[in-house]
């Protein structure tokens, strides 16, 4: 019988002049139905085994649908080119008028194309199965070159190979893969699922997953605008970078998709932009992807592309790698908005996402924006629990939210190190912890600035809050240490601040009892300390002016209530 796709062809075909031509039963083999064929026919196959090759259309508007009415022992209808060249081949300048639907097209070997090859053709492709094909080149299951923008909707493109580029399909025209499987293909070069250049390809709703290559597991890109959306991309694998997706050029558009389980061998897990590429993500997720070097999740960096990349409302849950177990950036600019970092299951477990240095972030000479980014139970094995900076990286971090993370060296939260200047506004930082210094924040040869943040709860051996080492001189620079400029610090463990850290003014320090609320028994403390003097000293000093008086009394009264209300 004809599948739901099959009978949508043959009620749109059948009509006018017409006619449907049978195989076997009319022409012994597809092509010889196909060269008694006249536009608007339709050739219906039967279930069986045919072994063709090099299919050609020639340029008409028919369609090739098959059928398992029979009932001879094989479900399928199964073209098999058995090495010979390749399956189909569509270079007459063929249309979406020109279909295929409910086909296996396997067995193809070619230099390109071994499952099918177009040529300035654009045929829609529907319910059929590629598989078991090869390429010496490009596009073991298909090739599509110069202006074919071919159409493939419920297809399933399996276990086929290419030599060069594109395991799975290798498209330098503009396809579309929808409602598709694109799974267990390989490439030695990029591209195990996809391979697109200069290509405009839209991939939508489709799973692409088990591929593998050098660089691109599941998909690689250079140039065009290919679009991703709606789509899981799950355990591919690359030898270099990119494990699901690598970009080298142009401008990749990801939208609404899953990475999961994916890995590189070097850089970028899930994905990996570089050379002159950008990556556009929008409500993605990035799941138990790995990189054995840099940016588990996503890795941006060595040169610049036509547009800085970003990832907007995309969520990074235990991703690991070297350094940027979430996403690491190197010599390149990126933003991240309403993002998430870690967290935790119902149960309680960590989804944290964990490296050697910035268990979520690693920067390199980079900056940037981070807006209204969550950072929650990240963990580095040495410094930057959620945050690495280093080689005078300069982020824009704001309205952020750092919960959690855990650093077994320094910076608990953020490590700013080698000139990375960062700055830090309305941001809050509570309950991270190191094993040396800087519960919250280390600052090492750095001057980076923190405005308008509450630092509550964060304990390290020594600098609970923050901690700066000891200044160094600079001619160009002067010393580096950071700028805390109306802050609020509470019980951070054993201090707030430890080192050369500069008071811009407006910090306060209004948890006196170091419970991370400002009640009463704070009110009673400061109260306290000026009847044992008789007049106030400069002891408690709520507002680190060097004196207790009636402002600490103003400053403690404006803060009260819990350290962390936003």
């Amino acid at each position: 019988m004809l599948t739901s796709i099959g009978c949508l062809l043959v009620s749109v075909l059948l009509s006018g002049d017409s006619e449907t031509i049978y195989v076997p039963d009319d022409y012994v083999t597809i092509q010889a139905a196909i060269d008694a064929s006249n536009n608007g026919d339709l050739i219906v196959i039967y279930n069986g085994f045919y072994p063709e090759y090099n299919i050609n259309t020639g340029g008409k508007a028919i369609a090739i649908v098959g059928s398992n009415i029979r009932n001879n022992g094989n479900d399928e209808v199964v073209i098999d080119a058995q090495g010979q060249g390749s399956v189909f081949v569509f270079d007459s300048g063929e249309t979406t008028s020109t279909n295929l639907a409910t086909l296996v097209i396997t067995g193809g070997s070619a230099t390109r194309g071994g499952g099918i090859y177009c040529n300035d053709s654009s045929p829609g492709i529907y319910d059929c199965t590629i598989r078991n094909n090869a390429a010496s080149l490009y596009g073991g299951g298909v090739y599509l070159d110069n202006s074919s923008a071919a159409s493939f909707y419920g297809c399933t493109i399996q276990s086929n190979t290419a030599e060069g580029m594109g395991g799975g399909i290798y498209a330098s025209g503009d396809a579309q893969i929808a409602f598709s499987e694109v799974s267990n293909n390989g490439a030695v070069d990029k591209g195990g699922g996809i391979r697109c250049y200069n290509s405009n390809t839209l991939i939508t709703n489709s799973l692409i997953s088990d591929n593998g290559s050098e660089d691109g597991g599941a998909i690689a890109t250079d140039g065009g605008t290919p679009t991703v959306t709606n789509c899981t991309i799950k355990a591919n694998e690359s030898a270099g970078g990119g494990g699901g997706l690598y970009c080298n050029g142009g401008i990749v558009t990801i939208t609404n998709c899953d990475f999961q389980e994916n890995l590189a061998s070097i850089n970028g897990g899930g994905v990996n932009s570089t050379g002159a590429g950008s990556i556009i993500a929008t409500d993605c997720e990035f799941n138990l992807n790995q990189a054995s070097n840099a940016g588990g999740g996503v890795f941006v960096g060595e040169t610049r592309g036509p547009t800085d990349s970003s990832m907007t409302s995309c969520t990074f849950y235990l991703n690991g790698a070297m350094w940027g177990g979430g996403a690491a950036l190197i010599g390149y600019d990126a933003a991240f908005n309403a993002c998430t970092f870690g967290g935790t299951t119902l149960l309680g477990d960590s989804l944290g996402n964990s490296a050697q240095r910035g268990g979520a972030l690693y920067f390199i000479g980079s900056s940037g924006d981070i807006m209204d980014t969550s950072f929650l139970y990240n963990t580095s094995t040495s410094d930057g629990g959620a945050v690495y900076l280093t080689s005078s990286s300069t982020p824009a971090i704001s309205g952020c939210s750092f919960y959690g993370n855990d650093a077994g060296d320094d910076g608990g939260a953020v490590a700013a190190h080698s000139s990375s200047d960062a700055t830090l506004t309305d941001c809050l930082v509570r309950y991270n912890t190191a094993s040396n210094a800087g519960g919250g924040v280390y600052i090492l040869e750095a001057n980076p600035s923190m405005t308008n943040c509450n630092l509550v709860s964060n304990s390290a051996v020594i600098g609970g809050g923050v901690y700066a080492s000891s200044p160094i001189r600079d001619g160009d620079r002067g010393l580096f240490y950071g700028v805390l400029t109306s802050c609020k610090l509470c019980a951070n463990s054993p201090t707030h601040v430890s080192g050369p850290v500069d008071n811009g003014g407006g910090n306060v320090q209004p948890d006196l009892s170091g419970n991370g609320l400002v009640t009463t028994n704070d009110l009673v403390m400061l109260l306290d300390a000026w009847a044992d003097r008789g007049a106030p000293a400069g002891d408690p000093d709520v507002n680190f002016d060097g004196s207790d008086n009636i402002i600490d009394l103003i400053d403690l009264l404006k803060n009260w209530g819990a350290c962390w209300d936003e």
